[in-house]
């Protein structure tokens, strides 16, 4: 019986999802690029100098590039709603109202 019910709604919850998944899809790739290219200059630093170069050359929180350096870990083990949620976390710490 349970299936009979909001057959409207269930049909557009489906279609709101697609489209938000397809939106998201360009912006996942471009977190994990951002977080790649910060792993690629950790590694090749001290912490004391990760650190200071961060807070003085990326013009974000902290807190946002390290979940950036997580979209870049994520990719390689995480579904994509784990990487979306996280994406949402981003935007919202770098535009925050």
């Amino acid at each position: 019986m349970i299936g009979f019910m909001f057959p409207e709604l269930a049909e557009s919850l489906r279609h709101e999802h697609k489209a938000t998944v397809e939106a998201a899809t360009p912006a996942n790739a471009r977190a994990v690029h951002v977080g790649e290219l910060l792993l690629e200059i950790r590694e090749t630093m001290e912490p004391f100098a990760w650190i200071t170069w961060l807070e003085t050359k990326f013009p974000t929180p902290k807190t946002a590039a390290h979940r950036y350096l997580n979209q870049a870990r994520l990719r390689r083990n995480a579904c994509p709603s784990q990487i979306f949620v996280s994406l949402g976390a981003i935007a919202f710490q770098a535009f925050p109202e």
